[in-house]
């Protein structure tokens, strides 16, 4: 009961100081005479700016060629059908030509790879070791696993031997 009361009062105490602001300000709305709506004045045709000014204003445009820091014509002409009519081939990654040669030992297997980036002829690898971005992540008795930046590849023999 002493909540309701007490935020009762405060509704009275913020009601009574919004008034008491309102007295002491003593302006009053404006009136609907001052409100109400007046057309512009009527649009002219003639131009802000004569043709001579322009055709001034595009010269030293054109002179000073604000686009190029050099203040220089360019070295390369500007032709954009040429650059349609070419047909420009993307630029492809280029390719890993990771091969298992073959698989050493028992538990703990060891792998003989070729082609590892950065390295010529054959290496021997072992599971968790790290070759440039390649990463071992698993060799077995006949596969490796080979952890890229952003691919992984299973690498087996391509012939057993017997």
């Amino acid at each position: 009961m002493k909540s309701v009361r007490a935020e009762r009062g405060a509704w009275a105490v913020a009601v009574l100081l919004v008034a008491v602001g309102v007295a002491r300000d003593g302006t009053q709305p404006p009136s609907t005479s001052e409100t109400a709506f007046q057309p512009l004045a009527p649009l002219t045709a003639t131009p802000v700016v004569s043709v001579g000014t322009m055709l001034e204003a595009r010269t030293e445009v054109i002179g000073s060629d604000p686009f190029r820091i050099d203040r220089r014509p360019s070295s390369v002409p500007f032709a954009p059908g040429a650059l349609v009519s070419e047909t420009f081939e993307p630029s492809r990654a280029p390719t890993l030509d990771l091969v298992l040669a073959g698989i050493l030992g028992g538990p703990p297997w060891q792998a003989v790879l070729r082609g590892v980036p950065g390295r010529d002829g054959s290496v021997v690898v072992r599971e968790g070791e790290t070759l440039e971005d390649l990463s071992i992540t698993r060799v077995d008795r006949d596969s490796v696993v080979v952890q890229g930046a952003d691919t992984s590849w299973v690498l087996t023999v391509s012939r057993q031997w017997r």
